[in-house]
């Protein structure tokens, strides 16, 4: 019996070889193609994650990039927005109402009961839009009655770099549904008291002004009628003169007419009132002082020698120089007339009623002497003017020392003395007696202004006698001498 051997496979199975490999084959290129779609399916599934991902990322950008543009902001801000946060709004809001008027109840008529029930929108203020300050007006139905203003929202981002907006600036429109304001001028007295409304006007309206009598006064941003009220100075009611519209003159005073002739020195700046005249009203130039004039005919005297004529001369060449204005001027009264020298230096005037003004030099030296030799003349040429106790010779002899020999005051005063019998005696006390602008020229020639009152008694009773003098003096041998005078109220 043939006995079988199981364990050997070529002896069982007789496969031809060619089947076999074709076998191992198939089976290698099935591994393969499952492989590939299986890679295939993982592709597919990262790249549909990934463009996913993308879809979300684009997604959010295009939120986020929504949620930044102003357009939306204030979009979101009108929708969410009642109506009772837009009144409160314009109702916080300062306003220039004044304090003459009700500002809540004008408030509540022009502007908060025009946005009640209204559709709220918005538009672009173009004129003032930018992408770093956008800029919206916002309207209550078809008009507008605020400008909103965004600003970038502190510590926020909505991603990608994008910031969001929140409400920054806002101002109502003065022009939604407000009439024209109205501004009143009133022109009155001053010190008149206003009351507008039943308020008392304060001096804070008062326009800036140097009239000292006049006063105006301005008040905007009235908007109704108003009740007006005008006290004088002294209480009593003013009545407009006249009204135009909101202008109001109330009676003030008439200016008046002032025509002025005024000598100052060279260089000084001279002012009426509070106006500096201009050299278009400068009408000539010269030494308008009389005392000067005398001079002329001391230098020609044999008595006093060639050298001091000589000096005289000299001075007399380069005797001050002075300007001479006039004008005619407007005022409520009397206006004051000053003068200051070129280096700031207040200076004095003879002012008679006519308005002659002649403004004295600034004394240059207060030279003692001088001031002795003028009080002495004065005190008796008064003495011997008025015929002082009767003694006229006595008083000329007493005078005649003060005044240079041959000079034509000396003659002037020697001839009269027979005259002097006629005025009868005559005592003198003395209210006061002043010498002042001294000027010193050269040490040989003084000017100077004598100012006196004196109580004149007779036995018919006592009388006042006041006046003033200009003097010229000339140092000779080592002494003062009166060479000239003059009587101020004759200039």
């Amino acid at each position: 019996m043939s006995k079988t051997n199981y364990d050997s496979p070529e002896k069982n199975c007789n496969i031809p070889e060619s089947h076999a490999n074709s076998a191992k084959s198939t089976g290698k290129k099935s591994s393969r193609r499952g492989r590939f779609w299986k890679g295939l399916g993982i592709y597919a599934a990262v790249l549909a994650l990934i463009i996913a991902a993308g879809l979300v990322v684009f997604w959010n950008f295009i939120k986020a990039y929504e949620l930044s543009r102003p357009d939306t902001a204030i979009s979101s801000i009108v929708e969410s927005k009642d109506e009772s946060y837009w009144l409160e709004l314009v109702a916080s809001t300062p306003l220039h109402f004044s304090e003459f008027e009700d500002s809540q109840l004008l408030t509540e008529k022009y502007l908060l009961s025009k946005i009640r029930g209204q559709d709220i929108s918005f538009r672009k203020h173009s004129s003032v839009y930018t992408d770093d300050a956008p800029a919206y007006i916002v309207y209550a139905g078809d008009s507008p009655f605020c400008r909103a203003k965004l600003v970038p929202e502190e510590k926020s981002s909505v991603g990608f770099g994008f910031t969001s907006w929140t409400l920054g600036d806002f101002q109502p429109l003065e022009s939604f549904a407000l009439p024209s304001s109205r501004t009143i001028e009133l022109t009155v007295k001053e010190d008149s008291e206003i009351i507008l409304n039943g308020k008392t006007v304060s001096p804070a309206y008062e326009l800036p002004d140097d009239d000292i009598y006049v006063s105006v006064y301005r008040i905007e941003n009235i908007y109704e009628d108003y009740t007006l009220d005008v006290i004088d100075p002294e209480g009593a009611a003013e009545t407009p003169v006249s009204v135009s519209g909101d202008s109001y003159l109330y009676p003030i005073p008439e200016k008046l007419s002032f025509a002025f002739t005024i000598d100052v020195p060279d260089g000084a700046t001279v002012s009426v009132g509070d106006t500096a005249l201009t050299s278009d009203l400068l009408v000539s130039e010269g030494n308008p002082y009389p005392v000067w004039n005398d001079i002329q005919e001391v230098t020609e005297l044999e008595s006093i020698g060639n050298e001091l004529a000589s000096q005289l001369s000299e001075q007399l060449r380069n005797q001050p120089r002075f300007s001479r204005y006039s004008c005619s001027v407007l005022y409520y009264e009397l206006p004051t007339v000053t003068a200051v020298s070129s280096d700031g230096t207040p200076l004095s005037a003879i002012s008679p009623d006519d308005g002659r003004y002649l403004f004295t030099l600034p004394s240059n030296e207060e030279d003692e002497a001088v001031v002795q030799r003028a009080e002495e003349f004065i005190r008796s040429y008064i003495n011997f003017s008025t015929n002082e106790n009767g003694n006229a010779y006595g008083n000329l002899y007493k005078l005649l020392p003060n005044i240079l020999v041959d000079t034509r005051l000396y003659n002037r005063m020697t001839a009269s003395a027979d005259g002097m019998y006629w005025v009868s005696g005559r005592t003198i006390t003395y209210n006061s007696l002043e010498v002042s602008d001294v000027s010193v020229y050269g040490d040989i020639l003084a000017t100077c202004r004598v100012s006196f009152s004196v109580n004149n008694t007779t036995k018919y009773g006592t009388s006042l006698m006041e006046n003033v003098y200009d003097l010229a003096l000339v140092n000779t041998n080592g002494s003062w001498y009166v060479v000239s005078m003059a009587d101020v109220e004759s200039y």
